[in-house]
């Protein structure tokens, strides 16, 4: 059985800890908002970039680039490391 003073001393560390649980929600989804408009700026220059690609190698009767890889939310969740290595190992391979 908790004491009048431990009752207030848990109920005090509760609140504080629910108010910087708060505070980390709300970070979070100022940096996901930062990221989501940075991914789609680099979509668009991605896009932009395979015109040009594209354009060129139309002049000089050579295939189109493959199609573009849409970034999603999943992908958020693979190790960069591996996504690397996989697009290096493309390009080499």
């Amino acid at each position: 059985m908790l004491t009048a003073e431990q009752k207030a001393h848990y109920e005090s560390v509760r609140q504080i800890a629910q108010e910087e649980m708060d505070a980390c929600d709300h970070e979070t989804a100022l940096e996901l908002g930062r990221i989501k408009k940075r991914l789609l700026e680099l979509q668009e220059d991605k896009k932009a970039v395979k015109q040009v690609f594209d354009g060129a190698s139309a002049r000089l009767g050579l295939d189109l680039s493959p199609p573009l890889r849409e970034i999603n939310l999943t992908d958020l969740r693979k190790p960069v490391e591996s996504q690397l290595f996989n697009a290096e190992a493309k390009k080499t391979g």
